[in-house]
């Protein structure tokens, strides 16, 4: 399965520059969620990576022209939901920077979280991409990179295509 596990977009609800009462509305998006996605969860193997719903659209960024994002601009607003999101994120996900698992020995895979550690200028920390490449390089069998956004994308006039 593949896909955002919550939306946890900023709206007139969240406002608040109070940590407390944006970690309240991030606990309760997260119990909505999980209640309906429990059971697809508990089935088979799934890997939760934080993707840009996981913090607020764009992440880490915030001066876009989304009006959803404009109270953002307001450091005590950011820093609140910044840190209520980043613990939804680092708490109940529990995703690692990077980590890799090996499938017998026919098959390896890397999960990257390239949502989290991202800035202007790389997808990932210096660190983290360090031990991507480290796990490509190494690679003496098929391996599958798992990342939650696409790092390529062809543009055309009116949509980008995967």
């Amino acid at each position: 399965m593949v896909g955002d596990q919550v939306y946890l977009d900023i709206g007139l609800d969240s406002l608040s520059p109070l940590t407390n009462e944006v970690r309240q509305r991030v606990a309760e998006d997260y119990a909505k969620h999980w209640q309906a996605l429990g059971s697809m969860f508990t089935r088979g193997g799934a890997w939760m990576l934080p993707d840009d719903h996981g913090f607020w659209n764009d992440y880490p960024f915030y001066d876009s022209l989304l009006p959803t994002l404009f109270m953002l601009k307001i450091n005590k607003i950011r820093n609140a939901w910044k840190g209520a999101s980043r613990d939804g994120v680092f708490n109940v996900q529990q995703s690692s920077k990077v980590d890799t698992f090996e499938m017998g020995r026919e098959l390896s895979f890397c999960v990257a979280d390239l949502r989290s550690y991202r800035s202007k200028t790389q997808f990932i920390d210096n660190a983290g991409f360090k031990q991507l490449i480290g796990w490509a390089k190494g690679l003496n069998k098929p391996g599958g990179l798992v990342i939650p956004q696409v790092l390529l994308a062809k543009k055309t006039s009116q949509r980008a295509i995967y």
